[in-house]
């Protein structure tokens, strides 16, 4: 008697299918979790749902696209300032420090510079390809003393 019950109850989610939805939670485990199905034998646990047919939608990320940022409008120091600021960071003056807002706007006008560099000689033909980077490196940072920031690289590709 109690296989005729389970055996209505598997023809009843064959004939009724939910389709449920799940989606994998970001925890170690990767639990799956139900997103959408309004048959009664589904439920949260799983036990009764219909697995064979289960669909796992894959997580969206937050945010979408982000926009690129412009090098063209990007605030950089007047000419004055930045070679102020340069004479002070080699200085080996200990009085004539940088300040840390100083040091912030030396550092971005620094980066902007190598990824201009970087965007002007990507698309000269006079240049080989893929020698742009150690060129830029080279004019921007190493020979005025500093030493280029990890993953620079990568992170100029956020402006256009």
């Amino acid at each position: 008697m109690v296989n005729i019950k389970s055996s209505k109850k598997n023809k009843l989610t064959k004939t009724k299918c939910c389709k449920c939805h799940y989606v994998r939670t970001n925890d170690k485990r990767g639990k799956l979790r139900r997103v959408k199905g309004p048959w009664g034998h589904c439920s949260y646990d799983m036990e009764n749902c219909c697995k064979d047919k289960k669909t796992i939608v894959k997580t969206k990320q937050k945010g979408g696209l982000k926009k690129l940022k412009s090098l063209k409008k990007s605030r950089i120091l007047s000419k004055k300032n930045y070679e102020a600021y340069i004479q002070k960071r080699k200085g080996k003056n200990k009085t004539k420090k940088l300040t840390k807002k100083q040091n912030k706007e030396l550092d971005h006008t620094l980066f902007i510079k190598y990824c201009k560099c970087i965007k002007h000689l990507k698309y000269n033909k006079k240049v080989d390809e893929g020698l742009e980077y150690p060129i830029c490196t080279s004019s921007i940072y190493n020979k005025r003393g500093f030493t280029p920031p990890k993953n620079i690289k990568m992170k100029c590709k956020q402006y256009r």
